[in-house]
């Protein structure tokens, strides 16, 4: 699979309420934003594969692919990594 531009790849993460020493509030666990980077594009800079990272809210392109969960999101959206 090769992914293209500055979009990203993130596996689906789990509901947490915190992730390291940071606690995630009540409304971020609606909707997972957490996940770990499965792939980048060719023009995305400040990622590597493996990374784990929270991504807006919405700002997703939901996949699946052989049975796994994924989000396609811009780097741009990518919020924060852990």
């Amino acid at each position: 699979m090769k992914v293209l531009g500055n979009y990203v790849l993130i596996e689906a993460g789990t509901k947490e309420d915190k992730v390291g020493d940071f606690n995630l509030p009540e409304i971020s666990q609606e909707k997972s934003q957490l996940g770990v980077v499965a792939g980048i594009g060719s023009d995305v800079k400040s990622l590597t594969t493996g990374d784990k990272v929270v991504f807006a809210k919405y700002a997703e392109y939901p996949v699946v692919i052989e049975g796994k969960g994924y989000s396609v999101v811009e780097e741009r959206d990518v919020l924060v990594i852990l």
